[in-house]
């Protein structure tokens, strides 16, 4: 704004000047004008993006607050009328800034597989303790491990914590497996809930002050967590009811701001997309038969990639320094797995060393996966295909600038863990490698032997040091 004043300033000056110009004397009035109306025309589509509300730091609640059901929104709270959006938000044309190079070779890539935050690595892990007036129970918390350290512990910031009471630790049991998001190192996104039956609000939570915030409420169940983008934090909610013996079903996607929880942007969206990932105000969605952008400024929609009946998406990654998108397409029933690249313009298939490739992940330097290589385990009447070792306990790296040159077995479980299963694959980070201690469950129904794994009682998690094959469980005690 102070360019334009100064060049309207001098092209007043400029125009007092005597009338008899040169051509020259035109073409610098013409050029200052250029500059001029390029500048307004700047600042107004700055201006037109809203600025999310500033931080509230002290609509954090007290431990007290948060233990005797105390929120920090006045009713009715976000998330539940649409007449509670705002304008939405202009999404800037401009790329965010691309970083000079990468600090880690996983730094900078968004995943559907972990969450890494600066050096941490954040899961879930669950324990059976004995919790007042409930008995032995399991309770679930989200750990993290130090990247550079190898230190691990839990968000909880209270030292003194136990983690086994609901009234005491705020952390423990407050959503499902994997929901869950880290803004930062201190700021924590995760539903929350006091019974079975309630609704899964978003809170946001301060591990630095140890408070926590109402930030969305949800129509029905929970939403799905996306993202951070443009300043906002975005969500995605479906609710069904009952009109005339009639189930109608409603998904909207949301922009709430991550401290306040006010809602910046809602647009209702078709309910058979699913989406997954927002990224420079475009959302990536799976479809029954496709994976597809949705501008959220524009509402226009590009195809990425098109499939057949009974294909799904599996792990994606997209690399924020090249802004590229890498995605497995998985067919279970026909155990097929294909792993695909987009650049922005085109989707190519990557070809690697094996023909059908289950789970893989992207790193700035290395592919690293494995291949299909089912093992019947057993029926199971969840899934209609019966229990598989999928990948029979092997992992292998390629370069990722070259991934038809020949692989490196990196790890090999030799029959004595599960790698993948339909709750979790692993995930590798320099020279370790996490997974989830996955075990087997077998019972007997109407004479069939039925075969599971089994996440439901407690969940350790399994580091593997690659150079010496060294192995530590993590769970919290």
């Amino acid at each position: 704004m102070k360019r334009v004043l100064c060049l309207s300033i001098a092209l007043a000056l400029f125009l007092s000047l005597p009338s008899c110009r040169s051509e020259r004397d035109t073409e610098i009035e013409s050029e200052i004008l250029a500059v001029r109306a390029e500048n307004e025309a700047k600042a107004e589509s700055l201006e037109a993006l809203p600025e999310p509300a500033p931080t509230n730091a002290d609509s954090m609640t007290s431990p007290t607050d948060a233990d005797s059901g105390t929120e920090t929104q006045e009713e009715p709270s976000p998330g539940t009328d649409a007449e509670t959006a705002g304008d939405p938000p202009r999404i800037a044309e401009e790329k965010p800034p691309v970083k000079t190079e990468p600090r880690t070779d996983w730094d900078g890539i968004l995943s559907s597989e972990y969450q890494v935050v600066g050096q941490k690595y954040y899961f879930n892990t669950m324990a059976k303790k004995d919790v007042p007036d409930r008995g032995k129970k399991s309770v679930n918390i989200t750990s993290f491990v130090d990247l550079g350290t190898l230190e691990h512990d839990v968000i909880c910031p209270d030292p003194l914590c136990g983690h086994d009471d609901p009234a005491l630790c705020k952390y423990i049991d407050v959503g499902g497996f994997t929901d869950f998001m880290l803004l930062d190192e201190n700021t924590y996104i995760r539903g929350y809930k006091t019974n079975p039956n309630a609704k899964t609000k978003l809170y946001r939570f301060d591990l630095t002050n140890n408070g926590i915030a109402l930030l969305f409420t949800p129509k029905e169940t929970s939403p799905t967590l996306l993202g951070m983008d443009k300043g906002y934090l975005w969500l995605f909610d479906v609710y069904s009811k009952i009109k005339k013996h009639e189930t109608v079903t409603t998904a909207s996607l949301y922009a709430v701001h991550p401290d306040t929880g006010e809602i910046a942007y809602q647009k209702e969206m078709p309910d058979n997309y699913n989406p997954f990932l927002i990224y420079n105000g475009a959302v990536y969605c799976e479809t029954p038969l496709s994976i597809l952008l949705f501008d959220v400024e524009t509402g226009e929609e590009h195809v990425i990639c098109r499939f057949e009946n009974g294909d799904q998406i599996g792990a994606w990654y997209l690399d924020t320094f090249d802004g590229s998108f890498w995605f497995s397409i998985l067919n279970k029933t026909k155990q097929t797995g294909k792993v695909f690249r987009w650049d922005g313009d085109a989707c190519e298939q990557i070809r690697l060393p094996a023909e059908e490739i289950y789970h893989f992940q992207l790193t700035h330097t290395k592919l690293i996966y494995s291949p299909y290589d089912p093992v019947y385990l057993g029926e199971n009447p969840s899934v209609e295909r019966g229990t598989y070792d999928y990948v029979n306990g092997k992992v292998y790296a390629v370069d990722r600038a070259e991934p038809q040159t020949s692989p490196t077995l990196i790890y090999d479980t030799n029959g004595t863990h599960f790698l993948c299963s339909n709750f979790s694959q692993y995930c590798v980070f320099g020279n370790q490698l996490f997974f989830y201690k996955i075990n087997l469950w077998h019972s007997d129904e109407d004479g069939k032997a039925v075969v599971a794994f089994d996440l439901a009682k407690e969940r350790t998690m399994i580091r593997v040091d690659l150079t010496t094959g060294e192995e530590e469980y993590i769970g919290f005690d």
